[in-house]
């Protein structure tokens, strides 16, 4: 067979609004927003130097309905370009932009959009040589229950085939589930490559066919982590299919680990946050910019500091402050500030006391000892919680034995603290 390539993409979620960054942010904001469009650009880009012979697009391409008219032409122009560059281009909606809604109306001579009915099948040609069937099928509502993935089924030509789908595989993200499918479904209609949307974690479900999630172009909130693009695949003469991720998303949300053991002074503390962080920014390296969750461990005497809200809302502004006046063409934002951090404490010379925090610490080890009589015992106290069809519907369960143990942990710290020994064990002030 003719060997071929094409480029894999889904879940652009063009305007995506980005609220509730704070009130100190809104050029954030913006920067956020901007950043899909510039994605969407770098997507064609990408299609103008690779020269794949498609370009594929599962769904929530659009972030809404009622997408604003910037979003639409910005669409409509980059496909245009896409189809201008020799690419074809196919699409399948998705639940954000089902295909009866207001953006459906806007796309150029040569974008081929799958309908809602039924599975439709396309040719991919080059120069009129027939490379592969691109079967697809788009969300009819934002509310698609349907199992689509069902209605697929492989052409009898002996032919390269591809299976286009918005969907939910097997509960696989937390999205919600808009045309639910199992993994069994998928390989039992004989593609030889599943492009799927809808997930926006990049994701291989299966080797052998590909079954991929692309992940969306560009991160869309904290736990949207890493770098974000779209998937470029090389089909061989043999039908070997081979995938290289190619990174879209200009700006790029991290996790960002600081440990604080030692540190005895704010001043400290922020000086290896700001180490950290310029670690970080020359390991990844974005076109743009970070936007930082930063989660603190260890034991400091600062655990009481960095367990107060104001404090550690009045540190991100002054992070932030620092970084705004470092920053050139790239920026790093603390967006949230975690504490997993502990008292500097003797904890067995506490447990030695002949006092409430001394019966208190004593108490607890015979609990952390033996987790498993806590355990037991939880069901009966919270029964009247977990059982409520609020919580049922939300799936909470009862913690399990490690849960327990850091539970155990946290509350450990939390009666230490409202019974004063921390303040206990600081040093004596000096005499006066």
């Amino acid at each position: 067979m003719t060997p071929f390539s094409f480029l894999h993409a889904a879940d652009m979620h063009i305007d995506a609004p980005f609220k509730g960054l704070g009130k100190n942010a809104q050029w954030l904001s913006e920067e956020l927003r901007q950043s899909v469009y510039t994605a969407l650009e770098n997507m064609v880009s990408l299609c103008i130097k690779k020269k794949p012979d498609a370009l594929i697009l599962a769904g929530d391409l659009h972030n809404g309905q009622e997408s604003g008219i910037r979003a639409q032409f910005a669409l409509r122009d980059a496909c245009a370009a896409v189809v201008q560059a020799g690419v074809s281009v196919f699409v399948a909606h998705g639940n954000h932009d089902p295909l009866h809604s207001a953006v459906r109306g806007l796309w150029p001579d040569g974008v081929t959009v799958f309908g809602a009915d039924a599975v439709e099948t396309h040719a991919l040609c080059r120069d009129r040589e027939r490379l592969a069937l691109v079967h697809g099928i788009s969300h009819r509502s934002e509310n698609e229950r349907r199992n689509l993935a069902a209605l697929f089924r492989r052409a009898p030509e002996d032919i390269w085939q591809i299976g286009v789908l918005h969907c939910d595989v097997g509960g696989a993200g937390q999205h919600g589930r808009y045309a639910p499918c199992s993994l069994s479904d998928l390989l039992s209609t004989g593609m030889d490559y599943w492009a799927l949307g809808h997930i926006h974690r990049r994701a291989c479900l299966c080797e052998s066919p590909h079954i991929v999630y692309p992940g969306s172009m560009q991160g869309l909130h904290a736990n949207e982590t890493g770098s974000h693009g779209a998937c470029l695949a090389h089909v061989d003469e043999n039908g070997e299919s081979t995938l290289e991720f190619h990174r879209l998303g200009p700006v790029e949300w991290h996790d960002l680990t600081v440990p604080v053991s030692g540190c005895s002074r704010v001043d400290e503390l922020e000086a290896r946050i700001l180490d950290a962080s310029a670690a970080l920014l020359d390991e990844i390296r974005p076109a743009r910019g970070l936007v930082v969750r930063l989660i603190f461990t260890g034991s400091t005497t600062l655990h009481s500091t960095l367990r107060d809200q104001t404090a550690l809302a009045e540190l991100r502004d002054q992070l932030n402050a620092d970084m705004e006046t470092a920053r050139s063409s790239v920026f790093v934002w603390f967006q949230d500030l975690i504490p997993d951090t502990a008292p500097e404490l003797d904890l067995e010379l506490l447990r030695k006391r002949d006092d409430l925090v001394g019966e208190t610490l004593r108490c607890i080890a015979e609990i952390e000892a033996d987790p498993r009589t806590l355990l037991e015992a939880l069901p009966d106290v919270l029964d009247e919680l977990y059982g409520t069809s609020r919580i049922r519907k939300i799936g909470l369960s009862l913690p399990d034995e490690e849960q327990m143990r850091g539970l155990i942990s946290e509350a450990t710290f939390l009666c230490l603290e409202k019974l004063g020994a921390f303040t206990d064990a600081e040093p004596d002030s000096e005499a006066h």
